[in-house]
């Protein structure tokens, strides 16, 4: 009773966790971009969320894109990457999920949070004059990985979703994430916590929504990748979809997390946070170079812009 009791606080705790990126950390703008923002919000419960529409011009654009961001920041942290595709032609919509960057909430409330969070975006999508009669596309990373997939539910309209290294459900992240919850009691304590604490709507899975759309994916994930196992959701979401037709998969040999950037790019990424992490929200942090660190991988961009463009 003591370890489950345990295992249930630090569970608790954790969803009061804001992640807010780090003073010291650069961003780029939308200026040196040489792209434009219109910002939005919306609430989601008692929260209020804030956003931006990102563009290069104002036109007839292809569609619109719903970008999701990865843990640990919010929009901004995948500015360079959005750029790209509103300079392709796209009107990009991105948000900061519930207690991340700049939108309200004493924590991020869980890996699941993302559903409900999804859930208000899209009921501001609908209302939006901006969005009326634009295919819709989702796209993310990771934690938005996720999230684009669980976009493809019917209600959503998204024809087209984009899964860079995304989990396939919470509870499976969590466990291959924390080892002592992997083997013997500590697992099924884990899996109960999990349960408990997200509830059933907070540990979706992915897989199930996916085998339920007819929308068209495209999962694309490196083989090296341990922050999200390969084994446990790239290899096995091929295994389980094999027979779709409407589902793809680009797997990257040797590449990790963030196969949409070169691997010096990666490498460096990696290698600055392993070194600096504990100095990490300290002003005076030493600088990271943003142009080095955010290097995007041509084949992968290419293979993203052909997928949304013409298949």
């Amino acid at each position: 009773m003591i370890l489950f009791l345990t295992l249930l606080i630090g569970f608790y705790r954790n969803e009061r966790k804001r992640y807010d990126g780090s003073p010291s950390l650069p961003y780029y703008s939308t200026d040196e971009l040489g792209i434009k923002e219109e910002r939005f919000s919306f609430y989601s419960g008692k929260n209020r969320l804030y956003g931006s529409r990102y563009y290069e011009k104002e036109t007839r654009y292809k569609g619109i894109i719903v970008f999701f961001h990865g843990i640990g920041a919010g929009r901004t942290a995948y500015l360079k990457l959005i750029s790209v595709f509103a300079k392709a032609g796209y009107l990009v919509y991105a948000y900061d999920n519930t207690g991340c960057m700049e939108s309200e909430g004493k924590g991020y409330i869980g890996l699941g949070h993302v559903n409900p969070d999804q859930n208000a975006f899209f009921r501001f999508l609908d209302s939006d004059p901006k969005a009326k009669g634009y295919t819709r596309y989702a796209l993310g990373h990771s934690w938005g990985g996720y999230a684009s997939l669980l976009s493809l539910r019917k209600e959503f309209h998204v024809a087209k979703a984009v899964s860079i290294s995304g989990f396939l459900k919470p509870e499976r992240e969590i466990l291959a994430a924390i080892k002592k919850l992997q083997k013997g009691i500590f697992h099924f304590l884990g899996k109960l916590c999990i349960r408990l604490v997200y509830g059933k709507n907070g540990n979706i899975d992915a897989v199930d929504v996916i085998k339920n759309s007819e929308a068209k994916v495209l999962y694309i994930q490196g083989d090296k990748d341990t922050l999200v196992p390969f084994k446990t959701n790239g290899a096995f979401l091929e295994k389980e979809l094999h027979a779709k037709q409407n589902v793809r998969f680009l797997f990257l040999k040797g590449r990790g997390h963030s196969p949409y950037l070169t691997p010096d790019a990666e490498k460096y990424s990696f290698s600055f946070f392993e070194e600096t992490k504990k100095t990490i929200e300290l002003e005076n942090h030493p600088a990271m170079d943003i142009a080095k660190a955010t290097a995007l991988e041509k084949k992968v961009i290419q293979a993203i812009i052909d997928f949304l463009d013409k298949e």
